[in-house]
């Protein structure tokens, strides 16, 4: 299976109507990641600013789709010692279970299943993701059994294709577009390699000057992938808990 590539040049870029700006991808420049100094800390408060915005722009149509937020922490942490090996690589919106659901479950949102809205160096991604490593247990555990039954495989399969070309999945660090897959067969090989100790992803990236990415149809775009990542959510949750 082929992996995928890319590549963004600065210079080439034209960004003046798009709602994320240069200096906004830059936050998360690998020189930062690690830092927690007062101006790092500023960018990422001004990042953090624009995502909340999208969120309160968001809310009627995330409310349509039954999905919630976490109250007391709508967006990822600004701190690097809450990250992975202590760097900030990104910064994101998350959205899945309620809060009743995860009191229930003594956890919260990001250790479970979500639907996350994330911002990079330079990608800004809509992504479903089942886990990241060491979380989403019980999903993920859920989904592996479903994927026994041949009734299931071809609904996934059928929902994953009809994302679209731009999409892929990731698991275990392997980045694979949904025009690799030919079969419901071939997709849940992919899918049997996932452990709880790698990231398990399907979503698309968009590069900053793409003009989806526009402030004047920013929230039209994040509203048309997130309903359909919503429908893989919604299959491959377990909606028993």
């Amino acid at each position: 299976m082929e992996a995928i590539t890319s590549s963004f040049n600065w210079e080439r870029a034209i960004l003046k109507d798009q709602y994320f700006q240069e200096e906004d991808f830059r936050t998360f420049e690998n020189t930062k990641a690690s830092l927690n100094t007062q101006l790092v800390r500023f960018q990422r408060t001004e990042v953090e600013t624009k995502l909340l915005n999208l969120h309160e722009l968001l809310k009627p149509f995330i409310k349509t789709l039954k999905l919630h937020s976490d109250p007391k922490q709508v967006v990822s942490s600004l701190y690097p010692e809450h990250h992975r090996e202590h760097k900030l690589r990104g910064m994101w919106l998350a959205l899945g279970r309620g809060e009743t659901e995860l009191k229930k479950l003594h956890t919260n949102l990001l250790n479970m299943m979500s639907i996350q809205i994330i911002i990079l160096r330079k990608e800004l991604g809509i992504w479903l993701v089942p886990g990241k490593p060491n979380c989403g247990k019980a999903d993920r555990e859920y989904f592996r059994n479903e994927m026994k039954s041949e009734t299931f495989r071809k609904k996934f399969y059928d929902l994953f294709k009809a994302l679209g070309d731009d999409y892929w999945i990731e698991i275990g660090g392997e980045k694979h577009k949904t025009a690799t897959f030919k079969s419901a067969e071939q997709l849940e090989e992919h899918t049997s390699k996932d452990n709880l100790n790698n990231h398990f992803i399907i979503g698309r990236n968009y590069l900053p000057n793409h003009p989806d990415l526009s402030s004047a149809v920013i929230i039209s775009t994040l509203q048309n992938e997130m309903t359909k990542l919503n429908s893989l959510y919604t299959l491959m949750k377990d909606n028993a808990i």
